[in-house]
């Protein structure tokens, strides 16, 4: 009877032994980013399976906080990249850090590292070849004025005044307003308009006397 006793409390011990999960300790780090553009912000996780507190450090730039606390899960940190080169993030345990078990856990520091790029900007860009030899020159002046006259025009189409004589305009005159409205008198037959071009070899059509017609 002893005997089977203590086989049954064998089994039993066995099967408690067998029924309690063991959770492997795990510590790490990773970054939502390879590669940032100058001053962007990414993201680190960090965590794991384990629970203590972690110190947050930055190398050419700076985080959200200096110190997370982790609790066999991953927390996120916010990075801001420095102007250039690459930013590197450490992640360090502190003292009395363990696994789920409570078991002293000392997993050392893990660290990652984000290339910070930047786009070329036109003073790199490669200049194109210079050709020594000198075109023809024409002679012919007739075809030479016509393009230099078309070098010379301007797009600016504004008039820098605008007037009608003896009469204000609605709204005021603004250079970019391109519709005005004038209220006169019922026996008006006639007005008067000025108006000059803000570039000075623009010409301006549509000025001097108008004669007005009442609608019907």
């Amino acid at each position: 009877m002893k005997k089977y006793i203590g086989i049954l409390i064998m089994i039993v011990f066995a099967l408690i032994l067998w029924g309690v999960p063991v959770k492997a300790a795990s510590f790490g780090m990773s970054s939502s980013k390879r590669q940032v553009k100058p001053n962007e912000s990414f993201t680190v996780s960090v965590g794991g399976q384990c629970i203590g507190r972690v110190n947050i450090s930055v190398s050419n730039g700076t985080a959200s906080t200096s110190s997370v606390w982790v609790e066999e899960n991953y927390v996120p940190v916010t990075i801001r990249a420095g102007g250039s080169g690459s930013v590197t993030i450490t992640a360090t345990p502190t003292v009395g850090f363990s696994n789920p078990d409570g078991d002293e856990y000392s997993p050392g520091a893990r660290s990652t590292t984000v290339t910070i790029y930047q786009k070329p900007t036109s003073s790199t860009t490669q200049k194109p070849t210079t050709n020594n030899n000198k075109p023809t020159t024409n002679t012919n002046t007739s075809t030479s004025k016509p393009n230099q006259e078309e070098k010379k025009k301007s797009s600016n189409n504004m008039l820098s005044s605008l007037t009608i004589e003896n009469s204000n305009l609605s709204p005021k005159f603004d250079k970019n307003v391109s519709k005005y409205e004038v209220n006169l008198p019922a026996n008006t037959d006639k007005i008067k308009i000025s108006a000059k071009a803000e570039h000075a070899k623009a010409k301006v059509e549509g000025t001097g006397e108008i004669s007005l017609k009442q609608r019907r």
